[in-house]
């Protein structure tokens, strides 16, 4: 017989920051990178960034067409989740998963710096640029 020792509370406070860390920083993104393409669309005029906007969009139509799959298959899924938990006599687990948006992260990295130079091409010569010397 296997002997278990209960995890240290360290591991799972860590845990519990990673899981709920991820999750708030992937939201915080996904807003500033749709914030971000609004207000390059704002000074800009060009329409591109609206559509990059629709790409931030994409968490919340998942959430909703979670939600509609829940609601068409809910039966199905309480009578699995009840015939489970009377099958199982061993100790319980639980699986999380934790994801870290790199690419996403890299995606508004990238993104931000694009805005930032369209923002500045566009915006008109000011009056110290003007009486600046050249070369």
């Amino acid at each position: 017989m296997i002997g278990l020792e209960p995890t240290p509370e360290w591991w799972n406070l860590l845990e519990t920051i990673l899981i709920h860390g991820s999750r708030i920083y992937f939201w915080l993104l996904f807003g500033f990178g749709l914030i971000l393409c609004i207000w390059t669309f704002k000074k800009t005029k060009e329409k591109g960034f609206l559509l990059i906007a629709i790409f931030f969009l994409s968490p919340l139509f998942g959430i909703v067409m979670r939600e509609v799959s829940y609601q068409i298959h809910k039966d199905e899924l309480i009578e699995r989740k009840r015939a489970r938990a009377e099958q199982t006599d061993s100790l319980p687990s639980i699986e999380t998963n934790i994801t870290l948006p790199i690419f996403e992260t890299a995606l508004v990295v990238g993104l931000f710096i694009v805005c930032r130079t369209r923002i500045k091409k566009n915006q008109p010569p000011t009056l110290s640029d003007a009486t600046r010397p050249t070369g």
